[in-house]
């Protein structure tokens, strides 16, 4: 959908006085589709979904750009959103630098599917969308970025905290207290090389937890109360990646510390560095092949079997790090991606997943799509969680789906 906008130029002595008009670039893609099942651990099945994406930009000679983007849709089982504003920003370049306001949609880390350092943006786990960048929210953020010869440093002001939007299974005698992320603060620093065939930076997050922390509140005649909250979180990151004849490598690190009061803590995501990184190699014929390590080691780690009785407290630490992803001391795994294209790129085929030692579960996706006709995409796809149903993957082994969708974009 498209908006013509016109404006008249008033001329005092010559035609070099004439004002330009904003210019408005702006693209939209329709979609239905249908899907299995849902991704909020129910037994929601045969889900048909039609909707609405668009994205704008209204550039001006003088004042900067707008930028947009947002959704609309409707559902057959009427628990998902009708609407979002994805992005809503102002963006005003210098001969140096860029300062953009707003509401953002922002990304950190090299590594490919899971990254360490990315605390900024928050996502919908439930949301039913083939691409992971489609569960993105935007965030209200002020960024300033100064441009030096090869890099750039950012500095960015977040007025308040954000939250992920996690699936929870519904549990009788259990219910669910989601608190408002915290009206406070945040802060975020990135420097960023760009160079001809490597790339890099360094970054520091202080502020909240996307990810929310599970507690046991308080026992009503509603009966358990389980308390969602955003706790504290400082994450010191870097990444890279460079090419070296047909292989990319990328590597990506991140040191977090949170709130935690040591072992005994279990209503505390506890403090962890993480590292993911590996090789993706260009096979020749469209072939691309990626494989990473991943190595998470956990600070103060414990069992709640240790520390607290058998009974509902237990459980829910369980599941909290479960929610967390710290089932272990020291978790180890995979990532892998392999893709084909074929027939002038109008067939893109993908398989990826992570898989995780030591019994701890992992995710097997395949997703194929297909342009009959430029602008008419045919997406078809499965997802298959598996692990122990106390571990971060095995607890929404529920969520395995598969889905049809159609596309067109305009």
């Amino acid at each position: 959908m498209k908006t013509i906008y016109t404006c008249v130029g008033i001329t005092l002595l010559t035609a070099t006085n004439v004002q330009a008009s904003p210019a408005l670039d702006a693209s939209g893609t329709l979609k239905t589709s249908y899907w299995s099942g849902d991704r909020d651990l129910t037994n929601e099945s045969d889900i048909g979904q039609a909707g609405l994406w668009g994205k704008a930009r209204l550039s001006t000679e003088t004042a900067g750009q707008i930028i947009g983007e947002a959704w609309v849709q409707s559902d057959t089982d009427h628990h998902q959103e009708d609407a979002l504003l994805r992005e809503l920003y102002w963006r005003l370049d210098g001969e140096n630098w860029q300062l953009n306001t707003g509401k953002q949609l922002l990304a950190w880390g090299r590594a490919d599917g899971i990254n360490p350092t990315d605390n900024l943006s928050p996502r919908d786990f439930t949301q039913l969308a083939p691409e992971d960048n489609d569960l993105r929210e935007g965030i209200a953020v002020v960024k300033g970025q100064y441009n030096l010869e090869s890099s750039t440093v950012s500095l960015m002001w977040f007025p308040e905290a954000a939250s992920h939007h996690i699936p929870l299974e519904e549990i009788p005698g259990v219910y669910y207290r989601i608190e408002d992320a915290p009206e406070k603060s945040q802060y975020a620093l990135q420097w960023e090389y760009l160079g001809a065939s490597a790339d890099m930076s360094l970054s520091w997050f202080d502020g909240y937890d996307l990810m929310p922390d599970l507690m046991t509140g308080s026992l009503g005649l509603q009966g358990l109360e389980i308390i969602l909250r955003n706790q504290r979180l400082q994450v010191l990151g870097g990444d890279m990646s460079f090419a070296e004849g047909n292989r990319v490598w990328r590597a990506e690190i991140a040191w977090s510390q949170t709130d935690s009061n040591g072992t005994a803590d279990f209503v505390h995501k506890k403090d962890q560095v993480w590292f993911v990184g590996g090789p993706e190699f260009n096979l020749g014929n469209n072939w691309v092949v990626g494989l990473q390590l991943s190595v998470k080691q956990v600070v103060d780690f414990a069992a709640p079997e240790d520390y607290l009785p058998p009974g509902i407290q237990q459980e829910v630490a369980l599941r909290q790090m479960a929610t967390a992803n710290q089932t272990r001391e020291t978790q180890t795994g995979i990532t892998w991606r392999i893709a084909k294209s074929a027939f002038n790129d109008s067939l893109q085929l993908e398989t990826s997943g992570v898989a995780l030692a030591n019994n701890e579960g992992g995710v097997t996706r395949a997703h194929v799509d297909y342009m009959p006709r430029d602008a008419l995409h045919i997406r078809l796809g499965v997802e298959d969680y598996h692990g122990d149903a106390q571990t971060f993957f095995g607890q929404l082994t529920q969520n395995r789906l598969g889905y049809v969708e159609l596309a067109y974009d305009f």
